[in-house]
Parts: structure tokens; C-alpha cells; sequence
């Protein structure tokens, strides 16, 4: 009996002994990569220095490995914008058709709100406050030619933007009778295109009761013209206005019109391609007489405004300055 306990005995001393070895073998030994200190901007997080382990995963604030830390501990969290409003010289216009944009003083941004969450661009205002007319049966007496920024009397090469303008009747529409059929075009001539020109054809048919106004986008040489026609309640806009304010969004080859209801919001009228992606260097307003045109009924196209690299008709606004589609 003496033996055997002897025997266990001596056992469980060899096992503890083998097992103290184990664990000093299994001992790790930190391998620190040195993380630097990176400042936290407006919008992206930064970190303190620290130090990380691979090996097992283990953040330290010291080379020593004395001091773990959390993973959180290691972020900090963006700084922020902090904007200022500055209002917007004559000739120049935001990205979103404002009037005022809103600058970050930490990292100079400019942005359409205060919150600083969209971003916009100050571009140079173009087509400011021109009108043009048609009367009678002639060609309006100015021919509007574009600008682009950089130059006066440029023509309009990039292939994005948004101009807004009215288009319209110089006298009482709401006056007109049955029969007295009105329209008035905006001839757009392109480079490198054949045939050059482009029309955007507004006709508003007065019978009582059944008001109706169509917008048509024509291909001159391409097929004629490819009518829309807008909802009846567009006609008591143009009753009351003369005419409808209309947007013209470009991208490349696409074209697309929208008419701005009693709300200022866009409605789509229509969405085409095939408008190539020439420059535009003319546009012009034409009036005819068998469209009830005389000397003193005639067509105008006003207070356009464009805003160039943008495609997002949510960020436009209206002259009212409300966003379209809020």
C-alpha cells in the first residue's frame, strides 16, 4: 500500500512539473505594431495612437503592453462642419439653384443647409433676367445667344445641366375663345448635329371646359414632332401666369422637360434621347400667324437661369426659393 501511494505520488509531482514547463513554453509574447495618431476630419473618424497585437487581437496604450485598452477607446469621432451662411454674388448661382450656400470653416466645403449634409457647387449664373419675344408673325427681335462660364457669347458645352424659364403669351390667355389655338417655340441649334436645330413647341387649345396644353419635342429631320399633353389642371396655371415655368435637363444625349405645377414642383412632361451631344450655341422664339399671332399677341420666353454639372432636379429650387420636390 506504501509503494503504490509512493508510486501516485511521485506520478503527480512528474505531471505537475511536466505541466508547469507546458505553460512556460505557452507563454506569448506580444509582437506591437505602432498605430500613429490620425485627426478626425469633419465627416471621417480619427484614433489616438496606440499600440495592437496581432496575435491576440489586444489593443495597449503603451509600447510596454502595460496598459490594455478597449477597441473603442482607439476612435475618435468626426469633428463635424461648422458652416457659415455667405450669400452668393450677382453672377453667380449654387449648384441647386440657391441664392446662399453655407461654408465649413474647418475644411472649406460649401453646402445648402446649415447641418452642412449637401454638398454644392458656385458656379457663375447664366441667362440672367434676359426675356425675349416673339410678335406677330416674326422672329423676336432678340436672338439669344448662350453663354457659358468662362466667356460671354460661348456656347453651353457641358453635357449636364438644368435651365429653368417661362415660356408664354404676352397678353391674357384667360381671354382667348374657343378656336383661338396659341403657341409659341424655342428653337435650339446644337453643333454637330443634322440637322442643327432643335424644337420645344408649348400650344395651349382655350375651348371652355376642355382646356388642354401640349408640349411637343421635336427631332427636326428624325421623325417630326412627338407630342405630350399635360394635366387640365396645368390650364388654370397658364390662365392665371400667361404661361407654365418649365425646366430643360440635360445629360448627353438625353433631354428631358418638366413643367412646374401651382406648387413649384416638377412635373415630368417627357424623357427622349437623340438630342445629341452637340453644344448649344443659339436658342430663339418663334411665333407663327396661324396661331392667332398679331401685333400685339405674341410669345415671350423669360427669366432663364441655368445651373451647369448637376442632373438632380431634387436639389434645384424654384425662384421662391422652396426645394423642388420636398
Amino acid at each position: 500500500m506504501k509503494n503504490r501511494l509512493r508510486i501516485l505520488t511521485a506520478a503527480l509531482a512528474a505531471c505537475l512539473f511536466a505541466g508547469c514547463c507546458l505553460a512556460a513554453c505557452n507563454v506569448h509574447t506580444h509582437e506591437l505594431t505602432d498605430v500613429q495618431e490620425k485627426t478626425a476630419t469633419c465627416i471621417e473618424a480619427g484614433n489616438r495612437a496606440y499600440w495592437y497585437c496581432e496575435g491576440c487581437g489586444k489593443y495597449f496604450s503603451d509600447e510596454a503592453a502595460s496598459q490594455e485598452i478597449a477597441e473603442a477607446d482607439t476612435v475618435t469621432a468626426p469633428l463635424g462642419h461648422v458652416t457659415q451662411r455667405a450669400a452668393l454674388a450677382d453672377d453667380e448661382i449654387a449648384s441647386n439653384g440657391g441664392r446662399e450656400v453655407w461654408t465649413c470653416s474647418r475644411c472649406g466645403e460649401t453646402f445648402a443647409e446649415q447641418s452642412g449634409k449637401t454638398p454644392v457647387d458656385v458656379l457663375a449664373k447664366m441667362f440672367t433676367d434676359r426675356e425675349f419675344y416673339a410678335e406677330g408673325t416674326e422672329n423676336g427681335p432678340d436672338v439669344f445667344t448662350s453663354t457659358q462660364i468662362g466667356g460671354k457669347f460661348a456656347p453651353i458645352a457641358p453635357q449636364k445641366f438644368v435651365m429653368r424659364f417661362f415660356m408664354g403669351f404676352t397678353y391674357d390667355v384667360s381671354e382667348l375663345v374657343s378656336g383661338q389655338n396659341v403657341e409659341v417655340h424655342m428653337n435650339i441649334h446644337r453643333t454637330d448635329a443634322n440637322p442643327n436645330w432643335w424644337q420645344l413647341v408649348f400650344r395651349y387649345h382655350p375651348t371652355a371646359g376642355q382646356e388642354t396644353v401640349v408640349i411637343e419635342a421635336s427631332r427636326i429631320g428624325a421623325g417630326g414632332r412627338t407630342a405630350y399633353t399635360l394635366d387640365r389642371a396645368f390650364s388654370d396655371l397658364i390662365k392665371e401666369q400667361n404661361g407654365l415655368y418649365l425646366l430643360l435637363q440635360r445629360d448627353g444625349d438625353r433631354l428631358a422637360c418638366y413643367a412646374e405645377d401651382a406648387d413649384g414642383k416638377p412635373q415630368l412632361i417627357f424623357s427622349v434621347t437623340g438630342f445629341s451631344t452637340g453644344a448649344i450655341y443659339q436658342m430663339r422664339i418663334a411665333h407663327f400667324e396661324n396661331y392667332y399671332a398679331d401685333e400685339t399677341h405674341g410669345g415671350v420666353i423669360r427669366d432663364m437661369t441655368i445651373a451647369l454639372d448637376t442632373v438632380d432636379l431634387s436639389a434645384e429650387r424654384t425662384e421662391y426659393g422652396e426645394p423642388i420636390g420636398s
